[in-house]
C-alpha cells in the first residue's frame, strides 16, 4: 500500500509530483502541463451528463449491493458475508465498466485504485471474477 501525504512538503518532491498534489487538494491554478492534463482530464469527465449520471446510479447500486451483503453477512457470518459481498459489488462494477465501454486494462486499474492494491494483485482478482462468474469458462 502506498500512502500519500497531498500536504506535503513541496520543497522535497518533484514539480511533478507537486503538481498532481496540488490536483489531489483542490488547487487548479499549478501551470505544470501534467495538472493542466489532470484538470482538463476531470473537467471533462465532471462535464460529460452521461459519465456523471451512470456513476451515480453505479454508486447508488453499490450502495444498496453492500448493505444487502452486509445483511446477509451477519447470517452467514460476518468475514465470509464481507468477502461475498464484497465480490458481488466488484463483479457488479466489473459489468457496469464493460457496459460503459472501458477496456479490460481501465478496469483492472480502477479495481487497483479502489483496493489499493497493486495492478498484478487487481488482475488476479479481476480473472477470478470473471472466471467464477464465467462458471469457470473462457
Amino acid at each position: 500500500m502506498i500512502l500519500i501525504n497531498a500536504l506535503g512538503t513541496k520543497g522535497q518532491i518533484t514539480p511533478a509530483l507537486a503538481a498532481v498534489l496540488d490536483v489531489m487538494n483542490r488547487r487548479r491554478d499549478n501551470a505544470n502541463p501534467l495538472a493542466v492534463r489532470l484538470v482538463k482530464e476531470i473537467d471533462g469527465y465532471n462535464r460529460d451528463k452521461k459519465r456523471r449520471r451512470a456513476l451515480m446510479n453505479l454508486k447508488m447500486r453499490l450502495k444498496d449491493e453492500w448493505r444487502l451483503g452486509l445483511s446477509e453477512g451477519f447470517d452467514q457470518g460476518r468475514a465470509e458475508g464481507k468477502a461475498e459481498g464484497r465480490d458481488e459489488t466488484m463483479l457488479s462494477l466489473i459489468h457496469t465498466l464493460q457496459m460503459q465501454g472501458q477496456t479490460k486494462k481501465q478496469i483492472v486499474e480502477t479495481l487497483a485504485l479502489m483496493q489499493k492494491s497493486s495492478l498484478a494483485e487487481a488482475q488476479r482478482y479481476y480473472d477470478q471474477l470473471t472466471e467464477a462468474a464465467s462458471g469457470g469458462e473462457h
